[in-house]
């Protein structure tokens, strides 16, 4: 019986050794961990919410003319349009310009610059006078910031469809009735 009451007091020790080693977390000692409450109802732990990802930035900027042609001396109407997606697109400045590759065909009227700044609008109106004949095409740029990831420069480019230029001499010819 002594024997019995030594091997069932090794089992027991066993059983509690197994349990210690299970039930307690390998932590330092000394070291504090939560106890939850003892009405605390038993559910599975939550799943921590993912972070959101950035929205993915684009934008178009477009260049489009009023008409395809004009007469030298009259103006042409440009207009800079800017869609944009994802995150914001602050505009810093906005450049219209003839193709420095050709000998210039325009004149500015409206604005008086080839770049204007201090916060752009769009859709954005730009007058030219046609000074003589020719064909002609517009670069745009935007120089601003982008919000996503934290604020980056950005860059949109554009160019417009050819313009041409005609110098067309007028003459009218009216008709004459004359009586003898």
């Amino acid at each position: 019986m002594n024997r019995l009451l030594h091997i069932s007091a090794a089992i027991i020790t066993a059983i509690a050794a197994a349990l210690v080693v299970v039930v307690l977390p390998s932590q330092p000692v000394g070291a504090s961990r939560p106890v939850a409450p003892a009405n605390a109802a038993t559910s599975p732990p939550a799943m921590m919410p993912s972070a959101t990802p950035e929205p993915e930035f684009s934008a178009t900027l477009s260049l489009t003319p009023a008409r395809p042609s004009v007469l030298v001396g009259n103006t042409l109407t440009l207009t800079a349009g800017l869609v944009t997606a994802g995150c914001g697109y602050f505009v810093m400045e906005l450049t219209v310009r003839e193709d420095p590759a050709a000998a210039p065909l325009f004149a500015h009227i409206d604005p008086p610059d080839d770049i204007i700044d201090n916060g752009v609008l769009f859709p954005n109106v730009w007058t030219f006078r046609a000074e003589r004949p020719g064909t002609a095409r517009f670069l745009a740029e935007t120089f601003g910031e982008t919000g996503c990831n934290g604020w980056q420069w950005h860059y949109e480019n554009a160019t417009s469809p050819l313009i041409e230029v005609y110098d067309l001499p007028v003459q009218v010819w009216l008709p004459t009735i004359s009586s003898p």
